[in-house]
Order: C-alpha cells, then structure tokens, then sequence
C-alpha cells in the first residue's frame, strides 16, 4: 500500500492517512487511524474501510474532532456540506476544490460524545447540486 494523504489533526497526536488502494472494487477507501508517541513512532489504532466519503468522530490528546475522510475521484466536487444526525447536529461546509484525496476536521465542544453519522451534500463549482446523501 502506498500513502496517499497524511493529515494531522489539529497539532494533536492524532493522525488519519488515507492509503494507495483507496478505491477497491466495491467503492470504498481505506484509511488509518495513526497515534505518534512521544519517541516519534506511529501506533495504528485502527484500519479499515469506509465509503467514497465518510464522517467519523475521533478522539484525540487535543479533544474530539468530527473527521470527514474521501476522495473526488472525477474532481467534480468543489465543496460538501456536512450535517452531523448524531447526539447534537451540527454543520459545516468544506472547500475540496482541486483534491482528489482530502481529510478534513472539526472541532467538537467537550461536552458531547458523539456526532456521527452525518448528511453530505455534495456541490459542484457553480454551487449546483450533485448529490445529497
């Protein structure tokens, strides 16, 4: 497997790659959940597959981020919106112009658990829809 995007979240030790056979036969990515000791090694926490674009909660050393993980195969996509269906609904809007591979992050406030799954609206260049999921 090859390392296709590397992102750190929010200077925390947490981090989320997603790798080389990121689109498998049945459409799906794969990605890690990667934490870095303070020896500078990396513990995989966990690996699998999700969907061409997913929303996940991870919890960190710097609190709880919501973490949308994909990938734009056709670079269609310009932005999506995210809405959280999860213990508190919340909503954000993220800018994946140009990025065939992206992971993205939110902050989540300290007194809730949980905000996956979530909505993804999907929008085009000219802010038109291309789907809603």
């Amino acid at each position: 497997m090859k390392l296709k995007k590397v992102e750190r979240i929010n200077g925390s030790s947490t981090w989320i790659a997603i790798l080389s056979s990121t689109i498998d036969s049945n459409g799906k990515i794969v990605y890690a959940h990667l934490e870095k000791n303070w020896r500078n090694h990396y513990k995989i926490i966990s690996v699998g597959t999700v969907p061409d674009i997913s929303y996940v909660d991870i919890q960190t050393n710097n609190g709880l981020f919501g973490v949308l993980i994909g990938v734009n195969k056709s670079l269609a996509i310009k932005k999506i919106d995210v809405k959280t269906m999860g213990e508190t609904q919340l909503e954000s809007t993220f800018d994946i112009e140009g990025e065939k591979y992206f992971i993205r992050y939110i902050s989540i406030k300290d007194e809730l658990s949980s905000t996956s799954p979530a909505e993804f609206t999907l929008y085009d260049g000219i802010n038109e829809i291309i789907e809603k999921y």
